[in-house]
């Protein structure tokens, strides 16, 4: 080391911009590391914000409990109207397809094209008339029992609803 590198170093040391390499830069680890305790803490804080919102609902909650009467039971029975239970059974929609209002019947008794049907879906009394109806994609003018129809249906239906019919 020479006279010269020496006076450098300490003039550096004594003026404090010594050179200390390269600036390192922030690890994926450590900005990371920074941001959880970010969040962290900012779930806390919504922490505490949503336990005091939550407190002041179950004391309003509670109000409305005492102020309200007593609720009727209703029954669970579906509404179904008397008629009903004088027509004949024909079978029970075993599939719907929604986007074509296309239901899947399957049959106890035969049908034929021009009669018409009675379905009882959630309470509600459809009619549908029998325009047509296909079995494995291949229109037919009369079903047997035991076989699964495709019937055009004016409103949608449920698997399960009873089908039943109207004119017999």
């Amino acid at each position: 080391m020479g006279l010269l590198d020496f006076v450098k170093k300490s003039i550096a040391t004594f003026s404090g911009s010594a050179k200390k390499g390269p600036k390192k830069r922030r690890t994926k680890k450590v900005a990371s590391q920074k941001k959880k305790t970010a969040n962290k803490k900012r779930s806390k804080k919504k922490k505490v914000v949503r336990a005091k919102k939550s407190s002041t609902k179950k004391s309003l909650s509670k109000k409305k409990k005492s102020v309200r009467s007593p609720k009727k039971a209703k029954s669970k029975q579906p509404k179904v109207s008397t008629t009903t239970a004088k027509l004949k059974k024909v079978g029970q929609v075993t599939h719907f397809f929604d986007r074509i209002a296309v239901s899947v019947i399957k049959l106890k008794k035969s049908v034929a094209v021009g009669d018409r049907l009675l379905i009882v879906s959630r309470g509600e009394e459809i009619e549908v008339p029998v325009k047509s109806m296909q079995i494995d994609h291949k229109p037919v003018e009369r079903a047997k029992s035991g076989v699964e129809i495709g019937l055009k249906v004016p409103k949608p239906v449920r698997e399960g609803d009873d089908v039943y019919y109207l004119d017999h």
